[in-house]
């Protein structure tokens, strides 16, 4: 088994890559650091998707709710995990739509203790337009160029 960890992150992809939506893939949480840091019973997860820029969609269960929020496994010391299987999509629900971020909180079983918001990408290309800006309009007559710019974020 592969682990990875990044300074300072509280959570990462095991394998270190971002997965696509269409395939499992397993979130790792280190409590190091977080309001759970000295917590020693279960964690569950309120998670969700950023879908088609949109965050906290297709949430899994309700907050505070033991019976339908995730509970991470523990892997070894301040180490957790959360496996999102068959795939992303289709462990969120969701049917269709551009998962771009996996949104979670982390808690402790009544609530009390908890992380910041935090996110991962998902997909292996992210990127953010630059120019024009976004939400803007821009009109182009026919025979015109525009210069569109994006930065891989």
């Amino acid at each position: 088994m592969l682990f990875c960890t990044v300074a300072n992150a509280q959570v990462t992809w095991q394998g270190g890559s971002n997965p696509d939506a269409t395939a499992s893939a397993t979130i790792l949480f280190d409590k190091t650091g977080t309001g759970l840091a000295t917590y020693s019973g279960v964690i569950y997860a309120h998670t969700g998707l950023t879908v088609n820029g949109t965050p906290w969609q297709n949430v899994k269960g309700t907050w505070g709710n033991n019976t339908t929020q995730p509970a991470l496994t523990l892997v070894s010391g301040n180490i957790y995990k959360l496996d999102l299987t068959p795939t992303i999509m289709a462990y969120y629900g969701l049917a269709s739509g551009s998962v771009t971020k996996v949104n979670m909180v982390f808690r402790n079983a009544a609530g009390s203790a908890q992380t910041t918001d935090l996110t991962l990408d998902v997909g292996a290309f992210q990127s953010t337009l630059v120019t024009p800006a976004e939400g803007s309009n821009t009109i182009v007559n026919s025979g015109q160029n525009l210069a569109i710019s994006a930065s891989n974020t």
